[in-house]
């Protein structure tokens, strides 16, 4: 089991790595063409097609809840029919009130402001409907169609809006316009791989015996995500309203720098592991399913806590390398935030006992008493302290989550946490964060040298510290020393020859 999570975990790298690679890419490409007040307006669009497409997301997650279940009972066609009525209802019911909201805001939002956000009903659209379809994709395991959108999605947005920014000096009109542009592009050949042989018969009745069977699993969670959105991004619109857009946009970069590097582990974890422990709950029980979740536990413990102390170690190095000069100021932000989405990730894993027993409610509670928490945090302590305060209550609340999610699950699912892999994991990312802390500040007056040299080092001391303390397994010793080999023996032949 734990060889399949690994064999999808890397299946998975593809549409993570490189998407993620270059959404990091985008964020010192973007802040050196647009300045922080127009970054924070490009951010505020993008939260809030982001609440829209959580809300529309409620039939995806019944995608991967109950996919198997249908196909094993013969009915994959009919489950098409339902979830493509289900989709279309739920993404025209709120573009019409995502429409609404705009016209009833006029006058109180800034012209410019308005203009944007009716570009991010387009993005909407395209993304919540894309979004259901590549659920097909990866509980079908079709992982090189879903890496493709991914990448796409990503690489698309940027070249797209690098055109029209540099090319036709649309400014921030132009980033968004890519975005909404890539997403409707993509959107045909999509719709074609996953629906394109479905017959969309299916009785009234049917459908709504179908959205009830739906409903009642998936949205519990899409409350909980609404309110995770809120633990996420609503202190944007705090800030926005209480401080200034120049201050969004700097603690966007900052945050957006953190976000695409911790939560693209923990997304490809959840990714890689969703549908597999679907299967195997509903194939082999629970008992499975446990040994399955501790090994997923492990290996993120020990690839998740090096990266975030190695980014709270090179956080200044990081901001002034991949921003502009005007957003440096928030290499502050980078150590708090990493570390909330670390405990984000964290409690996915305590979540996935909850998902599979189908008791969703208490991750609607926990998320909304976190979201909650958050929201009157962000409003006593923002307007005073401005976004320094954003990225600490973002770290408060997320551990406050993790531990509601902990207790929660433990009274409906019980599995082994690997108590000593933390211990030996944190040891030696602790070690790891001093060694590269050291050296930073002791190498070139060059910051994106120093980045690199300091990930190399840390990377080696992680990994010798593990070795000593005996947290690697034979096999996986026996991997990274091949590898080792393998790539000196490359070194000394090339300078041989």
């Amino acid at each position: 089991m734990l060889r399949a999570f690994l064999k999808d975990l890397i299946r998975y790298i593809p549409s993570q790595v490189l998407p993620g690679f270059i959404a990091f890419l985008s964020v010192p490409v973007i802040t050196r063409l647009v300045p922080p007040g127009d970054y924070g307006y490009y951010t505020l669009v993008m939260a809030t097609v982001m609440i829209f497409t959580t809300i529309c997301g409620w039939v995806g997650m019944g995608v991967i809840r109950f996919y198997v279940h249908y196909r094993e009972a013969g009915k994959e066609q009919d489950f098409k029919a339902g979830v493509t009525y289900l989709s279309l209802l739920t993404v025209a019911g709120a573009g019409a009130a995502f429409c609404l909201a705009l016209m009833m805001l006029a006058q109180r939002l800034e012209p410019s402001l308005g203009f944007l956000m009716g570009i991010g009903v387009v993005i909407f659209i395209a993304r919540a409907i894309s979004d259901v379809l590549c659920q097909f994709l990866r509980v079908q395991y079709r992982l090189g169609w879903f890496s493709a959108y991914k990448t796409w999605e990503a690489g698309g947005t940027l070249l797209l809006g690098l055109v029209l920014v540099l090319g036709l000096g649309a400014g921030v009109k132009g980033l968004l316009w890519g975005a909404a542009a890539a997403s409707l592009l993509a959107l045909v050949p999509l719709w074609r791989q996953v629906l394109g042989d479905v017959k969309l018969t299916i009785s009234p009745r049917g459908l709504w015996q179908f959205a009830r069977e739906m409903g009642s699993y998936s949205l519990p969670l899409v409350a909980g995500n609404l309110a995770a959105w809120v633990l996420s991004l609503g202190d944007r619109y705090v800030l926005a309203a209480s401080r200034s857009a120049y201050e969004v946009g700097i603690y966007a970069a900052a945050y957006n720098i953190a976000e695409k590097s911790i939560l693209m582990l923990s997304t490809l974890f959840m990714f890689a592991s969703g549908p597999l422990m679907v299967e195997i709950w509903e194939t082999r029980g629970a008992a499975a399913a446990g040994k399955l979740l501790t090994g997923v536990m492990r290996t993120y413990l020990i690839l998740c806590l090096p990266a975030v102390v190695g980014l709270a170690a090179f956080s200044r190095e990081a901001m002034r390398v991949l921003t502009g000069a005007e957003y440096a100021a928030g290499y502050r932000v980078l150590p708090w935030v990493a570390a909330g989405a670390f405990f984000l990730g964290f409690q996915q894993r305590y979540q996935a006992g909850l998902v599979l027993k189908k008791k969703t409610v208490p991750i609607m509670i926990s998320m909304l008493v976190a979201g909650g928490l958050n929201v009157l945090l962000n409003v006593i302590f923002v307007p005073r302290y401005g976004y320094m305060a954003a990225a600490v209550t973002t770290l408060v609340c997320y551990a406050l989550l993790a531990g509601f999610m902990v207790l929660a699950s433990q009274r409906e699912f019980l599995w082994h946490f690997p108590w000593g892999s933390l211990t030996r994991s944190a040891l030696a990312s602790a070690v790891m964060g001093a060694a590269v802390y050291l050296v930073e500040q002791r190498l070139t007056m060059s910051p994106l040298v120093n980045l690199g040299i300091g990930i190399i080092i840390g990377i080696c001391v992680y990994i010798l510290v593990l070795f000593v303390v005996g947290e690697l397994r034979p096999a996986e010793k026996q991997k990274i020393t091949q590898f080792f080999y393998k790539r000196v023996g490359l070194a000394l032949d090339g300078r041989n020859d």
